[in-house]
Protein backbone atom coordinates (compact mmCIF):
# COMPACT_ATOMS: atom_id res chain seq x y z
CA UNK A 1 0.00 0.00 0.00
CA UNK A 2 0.98 3.54 -0.73
CA UNK A 3 1.36 5.37 2.14
CA UNK A 4 4.26 6.93 3.60
CA UNK A 5 2.75 8.00 7.48
CA UNK A 6 -0.94 8.74 8.54
CA UNK A 7 -1.21 11.67 10.82
CA UNK A 8 -4.06 11.63 13.60
CA UNK A 9 -5.06 15.50 14.63
CA UNK A 10 -7.51 15.98 17.80
CA UNK A 11 -7.19 17.91 20.65
CA UNK A 12 -8.96 14.91 22.90
CA UNK A 13 -5.37 13.02 23.41
CA UNK A 14 -7.19 10.01 24.60
CA UNK A 15 -8.99 9.42 21.45
CA UNK A 16 -6.31 10.46 19.46
CA UNK A 17 -4.14 7.90 20.31
CA UNK A 18 -6.75 5.63 20.25
CA UNK A 19 -7.37 6.04 17.15
CA UNK A 20 -3.60 5.54 16.18
CA UNK A 21 -3.03 2.26 18.10
CA UNK A 22 -6.04 1.20 16.10
CA UNK A 23 -5.00 2.34 12.82
CA UNK A 24 -1.72 0.27 13.83
CA UNK A 25 -3.69 -2.81 14.65
CA UNK A 26 -5.70 -2.69 11.50
CA UNK A 27 -3.04 -2.08 8.94
CA UNK A 28 0.37 -4.22 10.55
CA UNK A 29 1.99 -4.36 6.86
CA UNK A 30 1.90 -0.45 6.34
CA UNK A 31 5.36 0.77 5.13
CA UNK A 32 3.99 3.95 6.89
CA UNK A 33 4.09 4.94 10.52
CA UNK A 34 1.12 6.19 12.05
CA UNK A 35 1.86 10.00 14.59
CA UNK A 36 -0.48 11.60 16.71
CA UNK A 37 -1.12 15.43 17.74
CA UNK A 38 -3.11 17.31 19.74
CA UNK A 39 -3.13 20.47 17.95
CA UNK A 40 -2.82 22.12 14.97
CA UNK A 41 0.59 24.21 15.33
CA UNK A 42 2.55 20.76 16.08
CA UNK A 43 0.81 19.24 13.40
CA UNK A 44 1.67 21.60 10.69
CA UNK A 45 5.73 21.73 12.21
CA UNK A 46 5.54 17.58 11.50
CA UNK A 47 4.36 18.26 8.02
CA UNK A 48 6.27 21.35 6.39
CA UNK A 49 9.14 17.85 6.46
CA UNK A 50 6.97 15.64 4.26
CA UNK A 51 5.37 17.75 1.62
CA UNK A 52 7.23 14.79 -1.00
CA UNK A 53 5.47 12.57 1.31
CA UNK A 54 2.49 10.26 0.74
CA UNK A 55 0.40 11.09 3.86
CA UNK A 56 -3.22 10.85 5.33
CA UNK A 57 -4.07 13.01 7.93
CA UNK A 58 -6.97 12.36 10.05
CA UNK A 59 -8.27 16.23 11.62
CA UNK A 60 -10.71 16.69 14.02
CA UNK A 61 -13.00 19.53 13.04
CA UNK A 62 -13.62 21.30 16.10
CA UNK A 63 -9.27 21.56 17.51
CA UNK A 64 -9.46 23.46 20.44
CA UNK A 65 -9.38 27.29 19.59
CA UNK A 66 -8.65 26.50 15.85
CA UNK A 67 -10.81 25.16 13.27
CA UNK A 68 -9.95 21.68 11.77
CA UNK A 69 -11.66 22.74 8.24
CA UNK A 70 -9.54 25.62 8.03
CA UNK A 71 -6.75 23.76 8.92
CA UNK A 72 -7.34 21.79 5.81
CA UNK A 73 -7.12 24.15 3.80
CA UNK A 74 -4.32 26.20 4.83
CA UNK A 75 -2.17 22.73 4.77
CA UNK A 76 -3.43 22.01 1.13
CA UNK A 77 -1.11 24.87 0.28
CA UNK A 78 1.74 23.27 1.71
CA UNK A 79 1.41 19.95 -0.43
CA UNK A 80 -0.98 18.46 -3.41
CA UNK A 81 -0.80 14.56 -2.58
CA UNK A 82 -1.71 14.78 0.84
CA UNK A 83 -5.33 13.01 1.82
CA UNK A 84 -7.73 14.42 4.48
CA UNK A 85 -9.89 12.55 6.89
CA UNK A 86 -12.20 14.90 8.82
CA UNK A 87 -13.48 13.63 12.22
CA UNK A 88 -16.66 15.01 13.95
CA UNK A 89 -19.16 14.66 16.63
CA UNK A 90 -21.29 17.71 15.15
CA UNK A 91 -23.32 18.06 12.02
CA UNK A 92 -23.14 21.71 12.36
CA UNK A 93 -20.19 21.65 9.91
CA UNK A 94 -20.75 19.77 7.50
CA UNK A 95 -22.01 22.35 4.78
CA UNK A 96 -18.67 23.59 5.34
CA UNK A 97 -16.55 20.51 5.24
CA UNK A 98 -16.66 19.67 1.17
CA UNK A 99 -15.09 23.36 0.70
CA UNK A 100 -12.06 21.51 1.89
CA UNK A 101 -12.48 18.55 -0.76
CA UNK A 102 -11.75 15.53 2.12
CA UNK A 103 -11.75 12.01 1.21
CA UNK A 104 -13.25 10.98 4.34
CA UNK A 105 -15.63 12.03 7.08
CA UNK A 106 -15.74 9.93 10.35
CA UNK A 107 -18.26 10.51 13.32
CA UNK A 108 -17.63 9.79 16.56
CA UNK A 109 -17.59 7.55 18.47
CA UNK A 110 -15.56 6.33 15.60
CA UNK A 111 -16.40 2.83 14.47
CA UNK A 112 -13.44 0.81 13.60
CA UNK A 113 -14.73 -1.24 10.36
CA UNK A 114 -15.96 2.43 9.26
CA UNK A 115 -12.10 3.63 10.16
CA UNK A 116 -10.96 1.06 7.94
CA UNK A 117 -12.26 1.25 5.20
CA UNK A 118 -12.13 4.90 4.99
CA UNK A 119 -7.87 4.34 5.05
CA UNK A 120 -8.53 1.88 2.48
CA UNK A 121 -10.27 3.40 0.73
CA UNK A 122 -8.03 6.64 0.90
CA UNK A 123 -4.60 4.36 0.14
CA UNK A 124 -6.72 3.25 -3.09
CA UNK A 125 -6.90 6.69 -4.03
CA UNK A 126 -3.07 7.25 -3.10
CA UNK A 127 -1.90 4.14 -5.08
CA UNK A 128 -4.20 5.05 -8.15
CA UNK A 129 -2.60 9.28 -8.57
CA UNK A 130 0.66 7.75 -7.63
CA UNK A 131 1.77 7.00 -11.75
CA UNK A 132 0.69 10.84 -11.66
CA UNK A 133 3.01 12.74 -9.51
CA UNK A 134 6.19 14.20 -10.85
CA UNK A 135 8.88 16.11 -8.82
CA UNK A 136 9.84 19.17 -9.85
CA UNK A 137 12.86 21.49 -8.35
CA UNK A 138 11.67 24.92 -7.35
CA UNK A 139 15.40 25.85 -7.21
CA UNK A 140 16.68 27.35 -3.21
CA UNK A 141 13.11 25.82 -2.10
CA UNK A 142 14.03 22.51 -3.44
CA UNK A 143 11.92 19.58 -4.79
CA UNK A 144 8.19 19.45 -4.78
CA UNK A 145 6.01 16.62 -5.50
CA UNK A 146 2.97 17.60 -8.06
CA UNK A 147 -0.13 15.83 -8.97
CA UNK A 148 -0.44 16.44 -12.24
CA UNK A 149 -4.15 16.07 -12.18
CA UNK A 150 -4.03 19.83 -9.93
CA UNK A 151 -2.31 21.63 -12.65
CA UNK A 152 -4.45 23.99 -15.01
CA UNK A 153 -1.56 24.69 -17.44
CA UNK A 154 2.03 26.22 -17.60
CA UNK A 155 3.54 29.42 -19.11
CA UNK A 156 6.58 29.89 -19.92
CA UNK A 157 8.77 32.89 -19.99
CA UNK A 158 12.25 33.17 -20.30
CA UNK A 159 13.10 29.88 -19.43
CA UNK A 160 10.80 30.49 -16.23
CA UNK A 161 7.75 28.40 -16.07
CA UNK A 162 5.26 29.04 -13.67
CA UNK A 163 2.51 25.94 -12.81
CA UNK A 164 -1.02 27.41 -12.30
CA UNK A 165 -2.83 24.51 -9.75
CA UNK A 166 -6.53 24.25 -9.76
CA UNK A 167 -6.49 25.61 -6.08
CA UNK A 168 -5.38 28.93 -6.94
CA UNK A 169 -1.84 28.35 -6.09
CA UNK A 170 1.22 28.43 -8.32
CA UNK A 171 4.91 27.20 -8.38
CA UNK A 172 8.14 28.32 -10.66
CA UNK A 173 11.00 26.85 -11.47
CA UNK A 174 13.97 27.21 -14.12
CA UNK A 175 13.35 24.81 -16.81
CA UNK A 176 12.42 24.23 -20.75
CA UNK A 177 8.88 24.21 -21.05
CA UNK A 178 9.14 21.48 -23.87
CA UNK A 179 11.40 19.39 -20.89
CA UNK A 180 8.85 20.08 -18.95
CA UNK A 181 5.91 18.86 -21.15
CA UNK A 182 7.70 15.67 -21.94
CA UNK A 183 7.10 14.52 -18.11
CA UNK A 184 3.67 15.41 -18.42
CA UNK A 185 0.53 12.66 -19.56
CA UNK A 186 -1.13 12.47 -23.00
CA UNK A 187 -4.30 14.72 -21.93
CA UNK A 188 -1.41 17.97 -21.96
CA UNK A 189 -0.67 19.80 -24.97
CA UNK A 190 0.97 22.86 -26.04
CA UNK A 191 -1.33 25.34 -27.53
CA UNK A 192 1.05 27.68 -27.97
CA UNK A 193 4.99 28.76 -27.29
CA UNK A 194 4.95 29.49 -24.41
CA UNK A 195 1.75 27.63 -23.13
CA UNK A 196 1.07 23.80 -22.33
CA UNK A 197 -2.41 23.27 -21.03
CA UNK A 198 -4.07 20.24 -19.10
CA UNK A 199 -7.46 19.44 -21.78
CA UNK A 200 -9.07 18.02 -18.65
CA UNK A 201 -8.79 21.42 -17.46
CA UNK A 202 -10.87 23.48 -20.55
CA UNK A 203 -13.80 25.35 -19.48
CA UNK A 204 -14.43 26.40 -23.39
CA UNK A 205 -12.84 26.11 -26.36
CA UNK A 206 -12.60 28.66 -29.86
CA UNK A 207 -10.48 28.68 -32.65
CA UNK A 208 -8.02 30.93 -31.25
CA UNK A 209 -8.69 31.30 -27.51
CA UNK A 210 -9.34 28.68 -24.45
CA UNK A 211 -11.03 29.55 -21.24
CA UNK A 212 -9.58 27.18 -18.45
CA UNK A 213 -11.64 26.34 -15.26
CA UNK A 214 -9.81 28.93 -13.01
CA UNK A 215 -11.24 31.78 -16.13
CA UNK A 216 -7.45 31.70 -17.58
CA UNK A 217 -7.39 32.91 -21.17
CA UNK A 218 -5.20 30.68 -23.06
CA UNK A 219 -4.11 31.48 -26.68
CA UNK A 220 -4.20 29.25 -29.41
CA UNK A 221 -1.42 29.50 -32.06
CA UNK A 222 -2.35 28.70 -35.37
CA UNK A 223 0.46 25.65 -35.42
CA UNK A 224 -0.99 24.34 -32.74
CA UNK A 225 -4.74 24.94 -33.23
CA UNK A 226 -5.42 21.20 -34.64
CA UNK A 227 -3.29 19.45 -31.86
CA UNK A 228 -5.67 20.97 -29.15
CA UNK A 229 -8.52 20.59 -31.26
CA UNK A 230 -8.03 16.58 -31.57
CA UNK A 231 -7.26 16.37 -27.84
CA UNK A 232 -10.06 18.40 -26.38
CA UNK A 233 -12.62 16.32 -28.26
CA UNK A 234 -11.22 12.88 -27.38
CA UNK A 235 -11.08 13.61 -23.92
CA UNK A 236 -14.33 15.00 -23.98
CA UNK A 237 -16.15 11.72 -26.08
CA UNK A 238 -13.94 9.33 -23.63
Amino acid sequence: MICDFIAICDDNEKLCNAIKKEIASLFPNMTGAVFSFYDYPSLKSFLESKKNRNGIILMDIVLGKDNGIDCVLSLSDLSTIWKFIFITGYTDYLSEVFNASPSGLLYKPIDNDHLKNSIELVMGQLEKEASSLISINLGNSGDILLNTSKIIYLESDKRVIKIHLDNGDSYSCYMKLNDMAELLPENFVSCHKSYVINTFKIKKYSNNLLIMNDESEIPVSRSHKQAVKNLFFQNMFN
